[in-house]
């Protein structure tokens, strides 16, 4: 005889972060930052920004079909990469971890997307970067989250916890010398500075 036992599941997916069409107002993306350890600020009418946390990061459920039967995996959380580079769309990479549910026949629902704008093409016009507020000419910036989501099994709870983060990127600089910018000393002396 057999038991299933560890139903969980891993969804990866890309997709296009842009923000919402109204000023202040959360992007249609919202409900993968903060399974991704993201939270949201907003400034009426003005602007919404995610920053990364610690704790208390919310989970998602992610619904999909496999022909007729409709798929649930919740309490999802994961980890988002994030690539910008010049000629191209930005693009992000998640990796959700969650619990599989089984599958119940249902009718495909059609998605509603009006609230997801046309995605800027990262061109000279439309993408700035400084590092150590100097204005840099940059080709690429990736930034990996690097979240660690293991799902965590006892008699009590079964669920997909935050335990560490280990971010990482990359730049890629055309000019360094348009700012005045002097890596090799920040590199030298360690010293960690805001990229924006």
């Amino acid at each position: 005889p057999s038991v299933l036992v560890g139903r969980m599941a891993t969804v990866e997916f890309d997709f296009e972060p842009v923000g919402h069409a109204t000023l202040g107002t959360a992007a249609p993306s919202n409900a993968i930052m903060e399974a991704c350890a993201h939270a949201g600020v907003s400034v009426a009418s003005t602007s919404f920004t995610y920053n990364p946390i610690s704790s208390a990061a919310k989970s998602a459920t992610i619904h999909f079909y496999m022909g007729d039967q409709r798929v649930a995996i919740t309490g999802c959380r994961g980890t988002i990469d994030f690539e910008n580079e010049i000629k191209k769309f930005p693009k992000a990479h998640v990796k959700l971890v969650g619990q599989f549910a089984i599958p119940t026949t249902q009718a495909i629902v059609s998605p509603v997307v009006t609230a997801w704008q046309d995605p800027p093409a990262i061109e000279t016009e439309t993408w700035s970067l400084t590092v150590n507020s100097i204005a840099v000419c940059a080709t690429m910036f990736q930034l990996s989250q690097g979240n660690e989501v293991p799902m965590h099994e006892c008699s009590e709870q079964r669920e997909v916890v935050l335990t560490d983060r280990k971010a990482n990127g990359k730049l890629r600089i055309y000019d360094p010398t348009v700012g005045v910018l002097d890596l090799w000393t920040l590199a030298k002396d360690r010293t960690q500075v805001p990229i924006v």
